[in-house]
């Protein structure tokens, strides 16, 4: 199961709990991710067995389709939305459809 929030959404305390509750169950060590990567990416990251938590950093709820009035900020969040499109669909492929 993919979580995905975002760091400036009210909602994202919400998803982060219940990616938590999920992981209890889950027989397996927690895995934080790459630091240097998730730096990269603006995310912070970990995975429990099947469960994979993402925070988009500096992001606000509907940040990947509401768009941004200026030019920089708007090419930031379409390079941040496009990263997380492909993180889950790395993880579709690899995790579902495998």
């Amino acid at each position: 199961m993919l979580f995905i929030g975002a760091e400036y959404d009210v909602l994202c305390n919400e998803a982060l709990e219940a990616a938590k509750l999920f992981a209890a169950a889950e027989q397996a060590e927690r895995e934080d991710g790459n630091a240097e990567e998730d730096d990269r990416q603006g995310v912070e990251s970990w995975r429990k067995g099947g469960i994979w938590w993402e925070m988009v950093k500096g992001a606000q709820h509907g940040f990947n389709y509401i768009r941004k009035k200026e030019v920089g900020a708007e090419r930031e969040r379409e390079r941040v939305t496009e990263m997380a499109y492909d993180r889950a669909a790395a993880w579709l492929k690899r995790e579902i459809y495998a």
